[in-house]
Parts: structure tokens; C-alpha cells; sequence
């Protein structure tokens, strides 16, 4: 009664997994890659400048030559040299955190109407990068982007109509936007869609439309929908339960670090379901999913320290665990959490 209780409902890790990561983009946070649109004339300075600049950002320095190359081409206006200066300066700005010369030029192709570059200035705005953090700002630089065609942005925008964030709070005009984007392919709108119906709290539950939203994406490869969707096949949410097929996406997912695909690997080890049961193996999966935030995970991992299962007994580490998984709102953690601290075995 008192002992560690294992916690493996996935329903509302589901939604953390689709909303965590709340408003994204493509260059920061995994979406899909933005298509790169060419100048339909470029000058050969403006590909030579382009090509310099993608050997040289990942550098300690960019060559000053590809620099000079593509300012001399963005100060005479061409849009595409503008977008390789605020990639290489935003690239880098992730080690310095000196967003200013990002922003420069982001601003400049923003103001030219290039769609891509509008969105990121909502995401400046929206996080604070190099600017202060201002939600309603946010919302108009992602309604230029979305009203431009730009889908990455509808979905940005329509996250802010949900959430009620710098905005007056739309729960209907949001799922109009996601259905747009989603309709354009944007894997992560269709992600969201897909867990919303099989949530059914903002929407009508329709939990086989839901994975049907979530198979568009995952088949392209997005990581937070493949996650989901292992999740979903585990517990059987709107299809026939299937471990085989669980196993197949959770594996997918954990490959490109997802933490709902790690942790239904756990879950699928420690209870043996449609693979062997290891539970060696299950802890290293909640490990990994716990390291990298995920609360079940955590407390889990937890449980498994505390009673010594696939591995070395240790409460204190236990009590590590549970107390990370507690402070994000998992109530079992915080509960167990209460027990060790109180001296209960």
C-alpha cells in the first residue's frame, strides 16, 4: 500500500508531449525544415555568399569574406543574402546569446514581407531574444507570416488563440488555424490536432481521427508525433492496442531523443509488453527520458531506484527523482516523495 506505485498511463503525457514545447520553429526546435525559396534571379554573389556562410556558421568565426560577400548583396536589397546573414548571426547566437546582428538583418528581410523571417521575429518576441518579451507583439509578426502563406506561423499563431497568451483566448479560431496548417502538411499543427481529438477536452473527442493526424505526421518522420503515436498504440487510444506497433514508433521517436518515445520503451521493458521483459533495459529508457524532463519518467525511475528493480537500491537517488517528477505536478511522485522524506519505507 505505502510502497512506490508504478505509474504507466500515458493519457496526459500524451498532451505534454504535443503542447510542451508550446510555439516552435523549424530552425530552432525540430519541425520540418523550412524550403529554402531561391531567388529566382540570384546573382552569383548572393550563392556564393549563401554557400560560404553554411560551411563557415557552425564555426568558431565566419569568414569575414563571406560576411562582406553577403552584406554587400543584402545592403542593395537582395532578401536571400538578408536570410543567410540572420541564420549564420541567429546560429550563433545560441552560444553568445548577442541576438543584435540576428535581429538586424531579420528585421530587414521581415520588413521586405519574406514570410519566414516575419515568424521568426514573433519568436524573438515571444521568447525574449534579444528583444523584450512582448506576447501581443509576438501575435502581430506571426499574423504577417500566416497571413503571408506561412504555415509554421498559423500554427505559432494559433497556439497563442488556445492558450489565451498576448491574445484574448479562442479556442475555436485556434482549431480553425491548426486545421490549415495541418492541411498544408506543417507536421507539428497536425501533431497538435491529432492529440487535441484524443484529448477531447478543447475538442470533440474523435480518437481514430486523432490518430489518423498523428500518422500524417509521424510518417514524415516527426519525432513528437511518432512519440505520441507509440504511446497511443500502447494503451489501444483509437486504434486496437498493438505493443509490436508501440514498439516500432516508441523506437523511432527515442532515436531522435523524443521523451515520450523513450519513455514507452521503459514501459514497454519493465511490463514486457511484445518484447521481452528487461528491466535492466527499462531503467537505462526512464533514465534517459527523465534526464531529459519527462515527469512519468522521472518518477518511475524513482520507483525502480527505491525498490532496486534492473539495477542498484538507492533512496536517496530515489527520492532525487521523485522529487523532480513532483515539482513539475506528478502527484504520485509527490506523495512518494512525502513517504521517504517522512522516513517510510
Amino acid at each position: 500500500g505505502n510502497r512506490a506505485s508504478r505509474d504507466i498511463s500515458m493519457t496526459r503525457v500524451l498532451m505534454i508531449a504535443a503542447l510542451a514545447g508550446g510555439l516552435t520553429i523549424s530552425s530552432m526546435a525540430g519541425c520540418t525544415a523550412p524550403v529554402e525559396q531561391e531567388a529566382q534571379n540570384p546573382s552569383v554573389i548572393v550563392q556564393d555568399c549563401k554557400a560560404r556562410l553554411e560551411v563557415s556558421r557552425y564555426q568558431p568565426s565566419p569568414t569575414e569574406e563571406a560576411i562582406a560577400l553577403c552584406e554587400a548583396a543584402a545592403e542593395s536589397g537582395d532578401v536571400e543574402a538578408m536570410k543567410a546573414l540572420w541564420r549564420m548571426y541567429w546560429a550563433k547566437a545560441a552560444a553568445d546569446q548577442n541576438y543584435a546582428p540576428a535581429l538586424f538583418w531579420l528585421r530587414q528581410a521581415a520588413v521586405e514581407w519574406d514570410a519566414e523571417s516575419q515568424n521568426m521575429v514573433g519568436y524573438a518576441y515571444l521568447e525574449g531574444l534579444g528583444v523584450e518579451q512582448d506576447s501581443s507583439e509576438a501575435e502581430r509578426w506571426f499574423r504577417y507570416a500566416a497571413e503571408n502563406g506561412n504555415a509554421e506561423a498559423l500554427t505559432n499563431w494559433a497556439g497563442l488563440k488556445l492558450t489565451g497568451n498576448g491574445t484574448a483566448r479562442n479556442p475555436d479560431v485556434a482549431l480553425q488555424m491548426y486545421r490549415r496548417a495541418a492541411e498544408k502538411g506543417h507536421v507539428k499543427a497536425q501533431t497538435i490536432l491529432g492529440s487535441l481529438y484524443i484529448q477531447g477536452e478543447v475538442i470533440e473527442q474523435n480518437a481514430s481521427k486523432g490518430v489518423q493526424f498523428l500518422l500524417r505526421a509521424a510518417e514524415r518522420g516527426y519525432a513528437p508525433a511518432q512519440g505520441n503515436l507509440s504511446a497511443v498504440y500502447l494503451e489501444g487510444v483509437g486504434v486496437k492496442a498493438n505493443p509490436d506497433r508501440a514498439l516500432y514508433w516508441a523506437n523511432k521517436a527515442a532515436k531522435e531523443d523524443n521523451t515520450t518515445g523513450q519513455y514507452v520503451l521503459g514501459v514497454i521493458y519493465l511490463n514486457g509488453l511484445g518484447e521481452e521483459k528487461n528491466e535492466r533495459r527499462a531503467r537505462a529508457w526512464f533514465r534517459r527520458a527523465a534526464e531529459n524532463g519527462n515527469s512519468y519518467a522521472q518518477a518511475n525511475l524513482g520507483m525502480l531506484l527505491e525498490e532496486g528493480i534492473g539495477g542498484n537500491q538507492s533512496t536517496e537517488e530515489a527520492l532525487k527523482w521523485y522529487r523532480r517528477a513532483a515539482e513539475q505536478g506528478h502527484e504520485k511522485a509527490a506523495a512518494n516523495m512525502q513517504r521517504l522524506e517522512n522516513g517510510n519505507p
